[in-house]
């Protein structure tokens, strides 16, 4: 999926295979390719004649690296020194790198995390961003994906397995950066199949309930053991069922903003 925002821009993330690489004592890592990924998208480096490629001065002033693009709960795991730059690579291509790719080494978990890209335990990253000018890439009359001209880089995630292994379109905790999204589209993204799937359950568990209820009148008649109305009590409990149904599928809605596929 991607979210749409109020001026036309895409609020996006990818995740990437990244290349990280020892140069003199310290980490490299390309963290953006131009090549077309699994969504059928490229996203272009450098300048072309429709756009600068990546805008990098906000993320160089104020370099954000996350766990899982937690912005929120857990503090900036990346050094001050961190730097994006636009270049090639050893093995001739070109992307977005992170030059040093270094992590606040007094913060624990920062040194966990910079010692498994060391030791090749971790292997991808996502970059967040927002995408100022882009175009679709056509097949024929079928849309293929997008192409990506200008993108400003807001920070760079590290992941344990990208969405699409290569790459996807996800924003979830980043929408919390950037504020609601005026519109959003979904793409097949596996949590919300899981809500989905939450809402039938809750529809089958309320339907359940009430056969049940009503079960106990036909079965006991007009009053129970305590001389209570029975239908009394079937009512009651079924608008307590509605009122806990009615929660959980607010909690569910909720869930589905959060994650960018609802407005």
């Amino acid at each position: 999926m991607y979210v749409e925002l109020l001026d036309g821009s895409l609020l996006i993330s990818k995740d990437f295979t990244s290349e990280v690489v020892q140069v003199d004592k310290r980490m490299v890592a390309m963290v953006s390719t131009e090549e077309v990924d699994t969504d059928g998208d490229v996203m272009h480096a450098g300048k072309t004649k429709d756009g600068q490629g990546w805008l990098l001065d906000t993320f160089n002033r104020n370099p954000i690296i996350t766990w899982s693009h937690d912005r929120h709960s857990r503090p900036n795991i990346g050094s001050a020194d961190v730097r994006a730059k636009v270049g090639k690579s050893d093995s001739g291509r070109r992307g977005l790198f992170l030059d040093p790719f270094a992590f606040d080494m007094p913060d624990p978990f920062a040194a966990e995390i910079a010692g498994k890209y060391e030791r090749k335990v971790l292997k991808q990253t996502s970059v967040g961003a927002v995408a100022l000018k882009w175009d679709k890439r056509m097949d024929g009359d079928v849309m293929a994906g997008r192409e990506y001209f200008e993108q400003r880089l807001i920070e760079v995630a590290c992941v344990n397995v990208g969405a699409n292994q290569q790459t996807e379109v996800v924003m979830k905790s980043m929408l919390g950066a950037h504020g609601l999204a005026a519109k959003a589209q979904g793409g097949g993204d596996n949590e919300v199949a899981d809500l989905k799937r939450e809402i039938a359950d809750l529809r089958a568990d309320y339907e359940k309930d009430m056969r049940d209820l009503f079960n106990v009148v036909k079965r006991f008649g007009d009053e129970n053991s305590d001389g209570q109305a029975a239908v009394a009590v079937v009512k009651s409990a079924a608008t307590k069922a509605a009122s806990d149904l009615e929660a959980a599928a607010l909690a569910i809605l909720l869930r589905l903003r959060q994650c960018g596929t609802a407005n």
